[in-house]
């Protein structure tokens, strides 16, 4: 299922304006035009983690465009859902995720580094899916076919 860049918008909490900035600075990003559904899940999350980043950690968009690539590549890789244990480790020159139960002190091994605990930003981006509007349902593009009932197969 893919997402329009106004439904994105709404799930990850960001104004037009903003989508439109980050647009500027994160390469995967940069060919997303138009209308269309476009956004994958995979990049959503990777969106809600830029966003929780940038604003409750006050980092500007260009410092994580390098590791903007990584990111999207990691959200990508498996189903989303399964990240939910999860901790992203942003360093200065790279960008990986630890599944639950690793030590500390391994994921500060490569020098100043942020952790995201993915659990949060998870749990938030799922409550945001089931809030768009759930009373709405996918059309189905088939064309509308005849019902015949066979006599011969009835018996």
């Amino acid at each position: 299922m893919k997402f329009t860049p106004a439904q994105a918008r709404a799930i990850v909490g960001v104004s037009e304006q903003t989508l439109r900035y980050w647009k500027r600075y994160l390469i995967p990003l940069k060919n997303k035009r138009g209308h269309g559904p476009s956004y994958t899940h995979g990049e959503l999350l990777a969106l809600m983690v830029i966003n929780a980043v940038v604003r409750e950690l006050t980092i500007d968009i260009g410092r994580l465009a390098a590791q903007a690539e990584s990111l999207f590549a990691i959200c990508h890789q498996t189903h989303w859902l399964k990240y939910r244990d999860s901790v992203l480790r942003i360093g200065s020159a790279d960008i990986n995720i630890h599944q639950d139960g690793e030590q500390l002190n391994q994921f500060t091994a490569g020098g100043p580094c942020i952790l995201v605990a993915l659990g949060p930003i998870m749990e938030q981006l799922r409550l945001n899916l089931v809030s768009q509007d759930p009373d709405a349902q996918l059309e189905l593009n088939w064309p509308p076919l005849g019902i015949t009932i066979l006599k011969d197969a009835a018996k």
